[in-house]
């Protein structure tokens, strides 16, 4: 946690990039495009993971102009890189990205260090306004069985509040079945004292 706090006191973020490489490629050429973006990417930021491309099926036909021709790909080569930049860096790493011929899409999230960690922010998270709400937190500990628990706990809070909501919905749906007769009747005694 420690690493994450310095990535924020810098005014560093811990970034994600998926890539689709073009499927036209040659693998060689594939792994080459890829290392040298990453290299590319080194000049603005500071690379802390990666994941080689591999080739993937796209769940629908993307069509990239590629020399001034529509190309259809069906398959491309995904992989991703992390990396810690700040938001002005990860502007120029886009526009790098997006002029990259190569790449047929990209995306770029931020992240955290790894997901465990984050699986133990949300359960200190949900453990401090359960706190904060008067709540006694049964873990004080921060055990790897904390966040599940704190998940089972959150699940079964919202399966109370369905059940809940559907009780009301139900409740509201038998007084609108009355109030239209009630309505009726007002206004058959209304037009009675009219007609008088």
């Amino acid at each position: 946690m420690t690493n994450t706090n310095k990535i924020t006191e810098d005014g560093k973020e811990l970034y994600e990039i998926g890539l689709h490489i073009v499927s036209s490629l040659a693998v060689e050429q594939v792994q080459d495009e890829f290392i040298s973006l990453k290299s590319n990417l080194a000049k603005h930021a500071e690379v802390t993971a990666e994941q080689a491309p591999e080739l993937v099926q796209l769940a629908y036909t993307i069509t990239k102009n590629i020399d001034r021709k529509n190309q259809r790909f069906d398959t491309a080569h995904f992989g991703w890189i992390k990396c810690v930049a700040t938001p002005d860096a990860i502007a120029d790493i886009k526009e790098m990205i997006d002029g990259n011929t190569a790449v047929l899409r990209s995306i770029i999230v931020k992240t955290v260090p790894d997901a465990e960690e984050a699986a133990i922010r949300f359960a200190e998270k949900e453990a401090a306004e359960r706190v904060e709400d008067g709540e006694e937190s049964e873990d004080t500990d921060t055990s790897d069985e904390k966040p599940k628990h704190a998940r089972a706990e959150r699940v079964e809070k919202v399966e109370e509040s369905d059940n809940s909501s559907k009780k009301s919905e139900e409740e509201s749906e038998k007084k609108a079945e009355k109030e239209p007769e009630k309505n009726t009747e007002d206004l058959d005694e209304k037009i009675d004292e009219l007609i008088k």
